[in-house]
């Protein structure tokens, strides 16, 4: 638990610098206004849109359920859904970030057996909220620990990657300079 306890740490301190560093406008575009968008559009679905929430399924979930709500229309609107562009100044950095979007994938699966549909929240909705990252973290830690009764190396081989992930997009993070971070 300790070991757990300590790698935890690691990763959210990582995890910190990494919202630091991405741009607050390309987190909105990519994040924020699909929580708003739920919460408008969808809002007794909630619980389990989140867990799709990388998935493209969750617009047309939530557009065909909220489309009559005004509040649903103008973050549609917003959004400009059907067509919504990434600022070309980020292609870039999306591209080199692709491993943390790839990780995202990833440990979105993992979350989806352990975390609670709040600590899901937390994470795309409330992202400064370390306390259910953490939460939700420690979950998906203690199940690769249990899940592999090997004598650790696999746990460590899963974090010591998560870590340097973490550290490579930090890394290549601090190389862009947007006026709106």
């Amino acid at each position: 638990t300790s070991t757990i306890e300590t790698d935890l740490n690691d990763i959210t301190k990582l995890h910190t610098e990494y919202l630091k560093r991405f741009p607050s406008e390309l987190h909105s575009q990519l994040y924020d206004d699909k929580c708003v968008m739920i919460y408008e559009c969808c809002p007794t679905d909630r619980d389990t849109l989140y867990v799709t929430f990388i998935d493209e399924i969750i617009n047309m979930r939530c557009l065909m359920k909220g489309t009559s709500k005004s509040s649903c229309r103008r973050i549609i609107n917003k959004m400009n859904l059907l067509g919504q562009a990434v600022d070309p100044k980020y292609f870039e950095l999306l591209i080199d970030i692709q491993s943390h979007m790839d990780r995202t994938k990833k440990w979105k699966k993992q979350m989806e057996m352990v975390c609670s549909d709040n600590e899901f929240y937390g994470y795309f909705c409330d992202r400064d909220n370390t306390e259910k990252f953490q939460s939700c973290q420690r979950k998906v830690l203690e199940m690769i620990a249990r899940k592999n009764n090997d004598d650790g190396t696999f746990y460590n081989q899963y974090v010591e990657q998560m870590k340097q992930d973490y550290i490579n997009d930090n890394n290549k993070l601090s190389k862009y300079s947007f006026s709106d971070s």
